[in-house]
């Protein structure tokens, strides 16, 4: 199992963000909310793909603490994935 961070750096309210996906819904509420320590509202589970919001310096972060670097499509396919596991 893995987690995931994207190379995307889109510009809002003044950061650049990124996003976190991973293989099971558990490990990537459990890095995020435990590990990373983000708030709960970072979580767009209403978007189209499921997926945590980051800001650049948290992707850094969560590289340091074992996530992997991956393309936004590779993001994209793994938030598919999750979908498909409900």
């Amino acid at each position: 199992m893995a987690v995931w961070v994207d190379d995307m750096r889109i510009a809002k309210h003044g950061k650049l963000w990124c996003h976190l996906v991973a293989d099971s819904w558990e490990e990537m509420h459990a890095f995020a909310l435990q590990t990373l320590q983000l708030e709960q509202r970072r979580f767009h589970r209403k978007a189209k793909l499921p997926h945590y919001d980051v800001t650049v310096y948290e992707r850094e972060l969560a590289l340091q603490l074992g996530a992997v670097a991956a393309h936004h499509r590779q993001i994209v396919v793994c938030a598919r994935k999750l979908l498909a596991s409900v």
